[in-house]
């Protein structure tokens, strides 16, 4: 069988069906329209998608037109249910998913309807074909470099130069990019090219000339590199090229696109940029898009505060954020908190809710991640701290819970205890990744103890009664704890707890 170059997988979860004579523990069956959970089928539960069957229809539809028409893409699907270790390598959150390959480069489908097979062949050709476009005239290349802004153009009189293969092989790996080639001289003239080679030709900046050794991936990152405006705005076009880029220390403003102050603001990024050119990445998130929301959540900020500016050094996770002390933003203050940036003269930015004046007076005292470290490091007592989410309902439930168990151990000598909001502190969970949590620290050895009970009062009540040895996950170094709580390195504990839910 001859296999192509083009092929768009459906990755997908479907049940499979069992034979009556068998009986089969995982099988999931309903009790008043409600699904029953078993151990044996909770992971087919929770993987079972609504959404994959219209897909899938739509998929079996463009695999048919694909063969009527001869083409050269093919279609695959993977169900998860049965090949787990391949869809592992491919699929980590979303269900169901399309990808496409072309040539082993891996392309997401998205901005698609899914489930119109037209709209996905649509899709699919377009991606099929060649990623470099060839430029005949100087006013088709106008034209192409006026529509895109930004475009890696290559310029050779030779058709078959070797480094003009490779760039087109190059092209086939981007997505969101358009690229062009040229072989006439009136294009060289047109835009000044003086002698063959690799180029970006940019709208509102100069154009940049290639000069590395040629291979697939030096090429590659040099477009990346460049191919991006002095200070993109994020959104589909660029954000692949934002996260590909080797610069790793962002610099965003965001900024409602409407606001009135926009323009300048932008001017004012650009003129800090060109002073930080290969060194920072300025980026525009506009807060009023749908994009932004993901940015003002990690920088939890409210979208009434913008505009607003931070830097970011996503060079590994947690990944480390800054927040300038000044409010009006100027070209002079801009460069110099990026400067400071890179001299290292800037702490981290955590953001810590403001404590009441009579926060350690409450019985349930309240704790903000600011003093977090010296509070717990301090206590001479247990202490017992209910990590929260006010919006989260369990969470709420807890708190009543907290409260009430706050006025039954208020005179307790040797017990404290005390909230954590994990909304308005920001708080890394790694293994504590639900919330309502409840920790135990003990004084005398530094240890801690993360409770894995039922969340009932009477429960809870005797988890504290016994000072954590109660339904608790053991004791682990409390050190360990506290910077899990605030950098998100996982604690070794005795043994997991249980139930699952909470581990």
């Amino acid at each position: 069988m001859k296999f192509s170059s083009f092929i768009i997988i459906f990755i997908f979860a479907q049940l499979c069906k069992t034979s009556s004579a068998s009986v089969d523990k995982s099988e999931i069956t309903e009790r008043d329209n409600i699904l029953v959970a078993t151990d044996a089928n909770f992971d087919k539960i929770i993987n079972t998608c609504g959404q994959c069957e219209p897909i899938h229809e739509a998929f079996v539809q463009l695999a048919q037109i694909l063969k009527e028409r001869s083409s050269p893409i093919r279609v695959a699907e993977a169900n998860i249910t049965e090949e787990e270790e391949l869809t592992g390598k491919h699929i980590k959150r979303i269900i169901p998913t399309l990808k496409f390959y072309k040539k082993r480069h891996e392309f997401m489908v998205y901005d698609v309807e899914k489930t119109n097979p037209w709209k996905l062949l649509e899709w699919v050709e377009s991606k099929a074909a060649p990623a470099a476009f060839e430029i005949f005239t100087v006013l088709q290349a106008n034209s192409y470099v006026d529509e895109n802004e930004i475009v890696p153009f290559a310029f050779f009189k030779d058709e078959n130069a070797k480094e003009l293969a490779v760039f087109k092989e190059v092209a086939d790996t981007f997505d969101n990019v358009k690229f062009a080639y040229t072989s006439n001289p009136d294009v060289y003239k047109a835009y000044k090219i003086q002698k063959d080679g690799i180029y970006v030709i940019k709208v509102a900046d100069d154009t940049e000339m290639y000069k590395g050794n040629g291979t697939i991936e030096d090429i590659r990152s040099w477009i990346v590199m460049n191919s991006l405006p002095l200070v993109p705005t994020y959104g589909a076009k660029y954000s692949n090229l934002i996260y590909e880029s080797p610069l790793k220390s962002h610099v965003y403003l965001m900024i409602r696109g409407d606001d009135e102050d926009y323009d300048d603001l932008k001017i004012i990024m650009q003129k800090a940029a060109v002073h930080f050119k290969n060194k920072l990445m300025f980026v525009i998130v506009d807060g009023s898009t749908a994009d932004a929301h993901s940015y003002l959540d990690f920088f939890r900020i409210d979208q009434a505060n913008l505009p607003e500016i931070r830097i970011c050094n996503l060079t590994e996770e947690p990944f480390v954020k800054y927040k300038p002390e000044f409010e009006i933003i100027t070209t002079d203050k801009l460069k110099q908190f990026a400067s400071d940036y890179l001299d290292g003269k800037l702490k981290p930015h955590i953001a810590s809710q403001e404590l009441p004046e009579d926060w350690n007076n409450k019985t349930v005292r309240v704790l903000s991640i600011a003093i977090f470290d010296d509070y717990i490091k301090n206590s001479t007592t247990y202490l017992a701290i209910c990590l929260h989410k006010p919006s989260n309902d369990e969470s709420k439930t807890m708190m009543k819970h907290w409260h009430k168990l706050g006025e039954l151990f208020k005179n307790a000598t040797d017990l404290v205890l005390a909230s954590l909001d994990c909304e308005a502190n920001e708080v890394e969970f790694g293994v504590f990744d639900i919330t309502p949590t409840v920790v135990m620290f003990e004084p005398i050895k530094k240890a801690a103890s993360v409770y894995s009970g039922n969340k009932t009062f009477e429960d809870l009540m005797l988890f504290l009664d016994s000072r954590g040895l109660n339904s608790s996950s053991g004791y682990a170094e409390m050190d360990d704890v506290v910077n899990e709580v605030r950098d998100g390195e996982p604690p070794e504990m005795p043994h997991r707890c249980a139930p699952k839910s909470l581990c």
